[in-house]
């Protein structure tokens, strides 16, 4: 593994993002066979959970009762430790064969999962809490307070550092190796605008597909086509939420391998040089 000492090469941001969508298209039957069954258990636990979370009433007013949120709030850890498990099954096959499995009915709720969802939960909170003072930011801008827009963009730029510096810990705990946040903030280092401008670029077709699915969910509800219907509306989507996700799982897996662990660049479909700059 890579100790942090050796002078680092940089990084190509495209390069990287495109072996991570890459390597979602040539191992879509991987997918298909990891997450058929738990976007299964999400399309049943919506199904049977989402009547009762809160909901807008005739008069378009939000319905925030404390079963609801309790209900809101189970739906949520339930989705992101099902994301968590499908995440961290598809870095192991994509960096190690060994790890790869042949079953069709795929359900692991361990420690390594477990570990993965927090850890990915704490650093998709960084991401929201910083984005969250962007508005307050260019309002300041906006009003001609230049001053209060700085410090407003510190909660976002501290968010993109920690993030992009910590991120490859995620594909370290898919492969059993632990969550020292010190080996990938160093192996991060001189490339950290590098990685955020890969994963933003992973993140594109997860943000723009989700839109997508959200307004095709809308309007075939609305179409009131029936039950049956409507569940298999619900699998394809949990289904497609998984699809649109995983580049960006994929790129935080190849950027592992570049600049963490080299050893793990034979998974790689491209040489690795491609994906540096000289």
């Amino acid at each position: 593994m890579n100790d942090g000492k050796a002078p680092r090469a940089r990084i190509a941001p495209y390069a990287v993002a495109r072996q991570g969508l890459s390597s979602t298209v040539t191992g879509f039957d991987a997918l298909l066979r990891i997450g058929w069954f738990p976007a299964l258990l999400l399309t049943v636990a919506g199904a049977i959970l989402e009547p009762e979370a809160p909901y807008l009433d005739e008069a378009g007013e939000l319905v925030m009762t404390p079963k609801a949120i309790a209900v809101l709030i189970l739906l949520a850890l339930l989705a992101t430790a099902i994301t968590a498990m499908v995440a961290a099954a598809w870095q192991r096959e994509m960096l190690d064969p060994q790890a790869r499995t042949t079953r069709r009915l795929y359900f692991r709720l361990g420690k390594r999962e477990l570990f993965y969802m927090l850890v990915a939960f704490f650093l998709m909170g960084l991401v929201f809490m910083g984005l969250a003072t962007a508005p307050g930011a260019i309002q300041a801008l906006q009003a001609g307070n230049p001053l209060a827009a700085i410090l407003m963009m510190i909660g976002p730029l501290v968010a993109i550092l920690v993030v992009s510096r910590s991120v490859m810990v995620l594909p370290s705990i898919a492969l059993d190796r632990g969550g020292d946040i010190g080996q990938v903030w160093r192996a991060a280092e001189g490339n950290t605008l590098r990685i955020a401008i890969a994963l933003f670029l992973a993140t594109l077709p997860l943000v723009l597909g989700e839109f997508l699915l959200l307004e095709m969910t809308a309007a075939v509800i609305e179409s009131d086509l029936g039950l049956i219907a409507e569940l298999v509306l619900r699998f394809i989507k949990a289904l497609g939420s998984f699809v649109l996700a995983l580049p960006l799982v994929a790129v935080t897996a190849v950027l592992y391998a570049l600049l963490v662990d080299p050893a793990l660049r034979g998974a790689l479909s491209r040489p690795p040089e491609t994906f540096f700059v000289s």
